[in-house]
């Protein structure tokens, strides 16, 4: 207890503990009223938020009307010659459908009335007028201007409404204005609870209706001190205000702008708080009065207990200790017929003395206690020599490196088996040395160093420690105190970081390396700001590099470089791909210099582009000289130049050539392939045809296999020529690259399995779909899959396809064949991609063949993107591979590898039988012949047409269910334009074409 509260009586000490219970009783009561009050204004100003947001209401039915109004006025037409007699005519009209219009009149575009609901003698200019200069520009109803009228001498609101000729020329404008029963209206329209009033005031103060009796107080003025705090919270945007009102007694007044009055108008409820205050005020004098009696109370009632029983107790419990101090340990206290406390001191009292008793007597024993105390003792020495013994071994088994040191010496008192590892020297001889035989500190370094650490100013420190061999090795040392005995010496446990600050000074050379770099290097983000220059930067250009730090390279830019370079240049950042080129430049001074630029993307360890960096050398100089030697070099460029067009020319010629050649045998691939079509197709309808022998259906196959041969080979020599006419042109569609590897699988699977091959199908990290051309990309795969079946004699077939590379939405697989066939010499490999080419000609004899398949292969994938190649060994087998580039695709309703079933599709087609008909178009008599048939078989009628007259005609005269074209040189072709019935038609008419 503070020294000032024990020079107070007991007396004292209980009123001031009243006093503070008191006290804080009183703050509360008062904080409560606090509450109290400004809870009551809170639900004052609520109530009237309440109500003084029905003004927007209010505001939105008028604005509606008056838009109606003046929107109907303007698109009259008796305001399409602006006669002022006819406008005055139609204001009269309008103004009986609409209540508390003062005004309705026209301006022309100089702001002249020239039609008004009130008559007026003078000619009347409301150019000044704000409402005037925005319809002049508005689309339509302008926001609204409170205005003393010019006309009717009465405030209101004034709107205005364009009239525009044709062009969208501004030329006159209908308003109208509010009368002040309007304004009466806005103010009425509350349900107040009594005593409270709604105002509307001006900017300035000014009531311009009041509710109730609107008539007494219109144009009555608030009070100064009042229009000043008016106006303050109207400019700080505050929506309550309390101030003293136009009849003098003090509100709280609730504000909301009249929107339509653009901001010049402020409706308001005010609510009489003084009387909400009043209660208030007399519920705090009642609490403080019942608190002031209950304190009297307390202390008279305090004051006659303390004296009946602490006083009286105080004294006999102080007789009693100078007994017992005395030595006479019979003194006891009473302890009956007391409060319960004063009974619990006494008895606490006369067990105190027992005790004091009890303790005389046990004095001898406790002798005979420290005698056992000496023996705990030292078994708990011997535990703690145990517990030493722990820590030693830790100590030593540790596999960092430990050091105990003297710190006043530097004398090593200890080291661990990690230590002498580590240092190459034994632990005695370490025990031996000091620590300045290790560190390369010299004396006072170290001694300074060790006072740190033995003072715990810090704890980690980087030194350079030498070792029995006489190696230096950077090392981290974590020391600090630690007592051992009554000694205190320090700790330190030893890193070594000898490689990390290689790689530290690694990454510095190659720091220093770009600052100090001949050729100006520039680092940016993504979004192009600068980031780093290096001195060489700074020397090309003259910014310096707070100049440029945080800018676009475009500070650089003299407006010469063509728009073209920068395309490509973040054409080729945007794929993550390096760009190289030449820029046209600008220095600080204004001077200009040609600079060629290598950029290039960095990625993070995600691979991920973080940051663009530019090494860009000065060319200016060599492209000066460049032209100076292009000028000497232009007599010799004249003569090689004639002979280069010589060379040219021949090169055109061969090439045309070349060209012509393979136009001519793409242009003839529909008289090349009819014929065959024509013979399978008869060929097909013979096997099919009954009563035939076993002879004869040998026969049809073998025919059937040689005519598809052929079209085989046929179909590769057109492929080939389109190539090389460069007529071949991709298309992008998605597919699955898994579906059309089990596509080739199963086109190969039944030559595989007549010679007992297995046939296996692995897309390794391929992605499911991807974008690009199907077709090519099946024929390329099943031409290596169509030889590896050929060439292979036993084993196995492995059709793969893997992912080799992404960035930026394109993607490379690289498609594979692996078999266990012949497999091919190095001197064989050299031969093949070729066309017209097989590894030799036994391979020919034996296997057949015409060396087209993998030169298409490889050509397909050259226009993919891509490439070809072949990893064999002879007696082994062989991987045929090639590779392309794709897109990203997305998964359709279907899969390349639906192929649909010929027996369903017959059944399909059966089911049709008889309910629709078809129509054959084609110029050749074979074609309609083979068709007709192969349609009768599958139950269907057709109808036939040599050409597209003809076949127009007929589908004028029949309602056909499908037309089945083929491509030929039909007479249609040289005819007139066909109509657009030769198109799909909405009865469900389908169309279908074959090549």
């Amino acid at each position: 207890m503070p020294p000032v509260f024990g020079r107070f009586s007991l007396s004292r000490r209980l009123w001031l503990v009243l006093l503070v219970a008191i006290v804080p009783l009183a703050a509360l009561t008062f904080h409560d009223y606090r509450a109290n009050r400004a809870k009551a204004v809170e639900d004052i100003e609520l109530h009237a938020r309440l109500l003084v947001q029905r003004v927007q209401v209010e505001e939105a039915a008028a604005q509606r009307q008056v838009r109606q109004l003046l929107a109907s006025m303007a698109m009259a037409n008796d305001m399409a010659g602006l006669d002022p007699g006819a406008c005055n005519a139609l204001a009269q009209r309008l103004s009986r459908s609409v209540d508390d219009i003062s005004n309705l009149g026209a301006v022309t575009a100089d702001g002249k009335v020239f039609c008004s609901l009130l008559p007026e003698a003078r000619p009347v200019d409301v150019s000044d007028r704000v409402w005037f200069r925005d319809v002049r520009t508005a689309p339509g109803l302008t926001p609204g201007q409170f205005v003393i009228g010019k006309i009717s001498g009465k405030p209101g609101i004034t709107f205005g409404y364009p009239l525009r000729d044709d062009a969208g020329n501004f030329v006159a404008a209908v308003f109208a204005a509010t009368n002040i029963r309007w304004f009466d209206r806005l103010t009425t329209s509350y349900q107040l609870p009594e005593g409270w009033t709604s105002v509307l005031f001006s900017a300035d103060g000014e009531a311009i209706s009041r509710f109730p009796e609107p008539e007494k107080w219109r144009t009555a003025r608030l009070p100064e001190e009042s229009r000043r705090a008016l106006a303050a919270a109207i400019k700080a945007n505050q929506r309550r205000v309390l101030m003293t009102g136009l009849d003098g007694v003090q509100q709280l007044f609730v504000l909301e702008p009249v929107n339509i009055a653009n901001g010049a108008l402020i409706v308001s409820v005010a609510a009489p708080i003084n009387q909400v205050v009043a209660q208030i005020d007399q519920g705090l004098w009642l609490r403080f009065s019942l608190l002031v009696a209950a304190t009297l109370i307390s202390l008279l009632l305090a004051r006659y207990l303390l004296h009946r029983f602490v006083e009286n107790g105080i004294k006999r419990l102080s007789s009693a200790a100078q007994g017992v101090s005395a030595g006479r340990f019979d003194a006891r206290l009473p302890t009956a017929n007391l409060p319960p406390e004063f009974a619990h001191l006494n008895a606490s009292f006369n067990a105190m003395v027992q005790e004091l008793e009890r303790r005389a007597a046990q004095e001898r024993a406790d002798q005979l206690a420290l005698k056992h105390l000496n023996h705990d003792l030292e078994a708990r020495m011997r535990e703690l020599a145990q517990s030493e013994s722990r820590y030693r071994r830790f100590f030593e088994n540790s596999s960092s490196v430990m050091l105990i040191i003297d710190p006043q010496d530097g004398t090593i008192i200890d080291a661990n088996q990690a230590a002498a590892r580590f240092y190459g020297w034994s632990q005695q001889e370490l025990l031996a040395m000091n620590i300045s035989q290790i560190n390369t500190l010299s004396p006072d370094e170290l001694h300074h160093e060790m006072q740190r650490a033995h003072a715990a100013e810090l704890n980690h420190f980087s030194f350079r420690h030498r070792r029995a061999d006489g190696s230096i090795r950077h090392v981290e040392s974590f020391c600090g105190p630690i007592d051992i005995g009554d000694r205190r010496l320090l700790y330190s446990i030893v890193h070594d970081v000898t490689e990390r600050h290689k790689a530290e000074a690694e990454l510095r050379k190659l720091s220093m390396a770009i600052e100090q770099s001949p050729e100006s290097i520039v680092i940016t983000s993504l979004d192009a700001t600068i980031e780093y220059v290096n001195a060489a930067f700074v020397k090309a250009t003259g910014y310096q590099r707070d100049e440029v730090i945080g800018q676009n390279p475009k500070i650089l830019h003299s407006g010469q470089t063509p728009k073209e370079e920068h395309a490509a240049l973040w054409a080729a950042l945007s794929k993550g791909q390096t760009w190289k080129g030449e820029f046209i430049n600008r220095r600080k001074d204004g001077s200009d210099y040609v600079e060629f630029a290598v950029i290039s993307p960095v990625f993070d360890t995600d691979g991920q582009v973080t940051h663009y960096v530019a090494v860009k050398e000065d060319i200016t100089e060599k492209k000066r000289l460049a032209v100076e030697l292009d000028h000497y070099r232009e007599h010799l460029e004249e003569v090689v130049m004639s002979r280069t067009e010589e060379l040219e020319q021949a090169k055109t010629q061969a090439e045309a050539a070349n060209r012509a050649k393979s136009a001519f045998l793409a242009n003839m691939s529909h008289e090349i392939r009819t014929p065959m079509n024509a013979i399978i197709g008869v060929c097909h309808l013979m096997q099919h045809k009954p009563g035939r022998n076993d002879e004869d259906v040998e026969y049809l196959h073998k025919i059937d296999t040689s005519a598809r041969h052929l079209l085989t080979i046929i179909n590769d020599i057109l492929d080939l020529s389109k190539i090389e006419s460069g007529r071949l042109e991709l298309e992008k569609v998605d597919f699955s690259v898994a579906a059309v590897l089990d596509q080739v699988r199963s086109i190969i699977s039944e030559s595989a399995r007549s010679k007992q091959l297995a046939v296996e199908v692995a897309c390794e990290s391929a992605p499911l779909w991807v974008q690009g051309d199907v077709t090519r990309f099946r024929q390329a795969l099943l031409n290596l899959a169509s030889n590896a079946v050929k060439f292979t004699a036993s084993g196995s077939i492995v059709i793969r396809a893997r992912l080799v590379a992404q960035a930026a939405g394109t993607l490379t697989i690289r498609a594979e064949v692996q078999d266990t066939g012949i497999g091919l010499s190095k001197d064989a490999q050299a031969n093949l991609f070729q066309s017209f080419v097989q590894a030799d000609a036994s391979t020919t004899r034996r296997f057949g063949g015409t060396g087209l398949g993998l030169a298409i292969t490889r050509r397909l994938a050259a226009l993919m993107g891509g490439e070809a190649g072949v990893e064999s060994e002879p007696g082994v087998g062989s991987t045929f591979w090639f590779s392309l580039t794709v897109e990203e695709g997305r998964s359709t309703n279907t899969t390349a590898s639906e192929t649909p079933d010929t027996a369903q599709l017959i059944e399909k087609l059966q089911a049709c039988a008889g309910r629709f008909r078809l129509l054959v178009v084609d110029d050749e008599d074979i074609n309609r012949e083979v068709a007709i048939e192969l349609l009768k078989s599958a139950g269907l009628q057709a109808d036939t047409a040599v050409d597209g007259i003809e076949a127009l005609e007929k589908v004028k005269a029949t309602d056909y269910a499908l037309v089945l074209t083929w491509t030929c040189r039909c007479r249609a072709s040289t005819a007139s334009k066909p109509p657009a019935r030769s198109a799909p038609s909405p009865g469900g008419r389908a169309h279908a074409s074959s090549p």
